[in-house]
């Protein structure tokens, strides 16, 4: 009898098992055809994603998934309440799931809706993720949703309260157990705070940070955080007017931006090619295979085209390249806070060479000579009066220049010259004098 009451048992408790199966087998089955509308009839798709959570008995898989989809759908729609209502379900669901599958999830929604705008949204967004993790032991996780708002607050402009956070961040990742996860973390901290530091122009913090970045040991850095901490390196080193120094930095940060396949490549690219023209480096950039995969890219090719004429001294075609260039130059603050400096020396030289034939010349001569205004050509004979390059004077009333140091110039040139010969003279005269004794 005992044996017919366990072989009843045993048939009982697998006849319930079926029954369990069947009824998680047409929660799947609804969840795919749910999804499967997605592109023919979203709201087809919407009605059946909420069918998937009313066939639950308890939460499962099923419904986690589709209070995602749910959320993706909505989002899609700019239904940023309904995206939140949902949203706050999926994370009551977080106990239904694997660990890793709630923080892969709830990770690529965070993601998801990073793309969007609507800033009280997002920040509503992480609040709701913080507030269900704060007892969670997803440190991962917890970091990830912390970055995210504090670039919501950097957008913001919420300066200070982003570098609060930012460094209560830093304090919290303790890298002396040599935990690679706390350095990878710390390294995307830096990149935020040197970001956060050049927007606030604390230019000593900025420098610290850096120096500190480049100490970082990371067993496979982020190409990314690299990319931002190159570039920021090189605008340090040209506030300082360091060119290679800034050149090296802008490279090393296009060949990381490159590889995390960041648009800011190209930027990189062009102020490393303008760094090279101002510490008159003539190598050509096209060398490397890195590089020379963009050469025809509009941006790329417009600033080689004004290396070009730079390294030629051709000052005609070098402005009518500028003119041409268009937002590519003007509307970078970068670019167009340097090109200035390569005017001044391109027009310098040009006045110079327009200069030396003269003894007395006029204004009007020099700015045709130049294609610039009167104020231009002041302004650049006041640089190389001031710097040494030559000896004049400036007649406001006539509009005459009077230059002594082309007259003079000639004169040490010839003056030169004889003393050589004189030199070469004696010379020669003191080894016949050997000879011949």
């Amino acid at each position: 009898m005992s044996d017919m009451e366990d072989d009843y048992d045993f048939d009982y408790e697998d006849d319930d098992m079926e029954e369990m199966d069947d009824e998680e087998i047409d929660i799947e089955n609804q969840y795919y055809t749910a999804k499967g509308m997605l592109e023919e009839d979203v709201q087809e798709a919407i009605t059946g994603f909420k069918e998937v959570l009313s066939m639950e008995e308890d939460k499962s898989e099923w419904g986690f998934r589709a209070c995602k989809q749910l959320c993706k759908v909505y989002f899609s729609k700019e239904c940023f309440e309904e995206t939140l209502s949902w949203y706050t379900k999926l994370l009551g669901y977080l106990d239904a799931v694997t660990k890793n599958k709630s923080e892969k999830t709830v990770g690529r929604l965070l993601d998801h809706v990073g793309t969007s705008s609507q800033t009280e949204f997002l920040l509503t967004f992480y609040n709701l993720t913080l507030d269900k993790l704060k007892d969670s032991s997803n440190s991962r996780l917890v970091f990830k949703v912390q970055m995210k708002l504090t670039k919501v607050w950097m957008a913001q402009k919420l300066y200070s309260k982003t570098l609060r956070a930012l460094q209560n961040l830093v304090q919290s990742c303790d890298t002396s157990d040599r935990d690679t996860r706390n350095a990878s973390q710390l390294l995307e901290l830096y990149a935020m705070l040197l970001q956060l530091h050049t927007k606030m122009e604390n230019h000593r913090e900025q420098k610290s940070v850096y120096e500190k970045a480049l100490k970082l040991r990371v067993a496979v850095p982020h190409p990314l955080h690299m990319g931002i901490i190159h570039e920021s390196g090189g605008m340090m080193f040209a506030r300082q007017a360091m060119w290679q120094k800034a050149a090296e930095c802008f490279f090393d940060a296009f060949r990381s931006l490159d590889e995390a396949g960041n648009i800011r490549r190209i930027d990189n690219l062009k102020y490393m090619m303008l760094c090279k023209m101002l510490c008159k480096d003539t190598v050509d950039v096209f060398e490397a295979p890195e590089v020379k995969a963009f050469a025809q890219h509009e941006e790329v090719s417009t600033m080689a085209s004004l290396a070009d004429r730079y390294r030629d001294g051709d000052i005609e075609g070098f402005q009518a390249k500028l003119l041409n260039a268009g937002t590519i130059v003007t509307g970078d603050a970068f670019l167009n806070g340097n090109i200035e400096v390569l005017l001044v020396e391109i027009r310098s030289k040009a006045l110079l060479i327009a200069l030396r034939p003269f003894k007395r010349v006029r204004f009007d001569y020099l700015q045709k000579a130049l294609n610039v205004s009167k104020a231009d050509v002041k302004k650049l004979l006041a640089i190389l009066i001031l710097e040494g390059e030559i000896d004049a004077k400036i007649d406001a009333v006539t509009d005459v220049i009077e230059v002594a140091g082309a007259a003079d110039t000639t004169r040490q040139l010839a003056a030169t010259a004889t003393i050589a010969w004189q030199n070469r003279l004696q010379e020669i005269t003191e080894r016949i004098s050997s000879n011949l004794s």
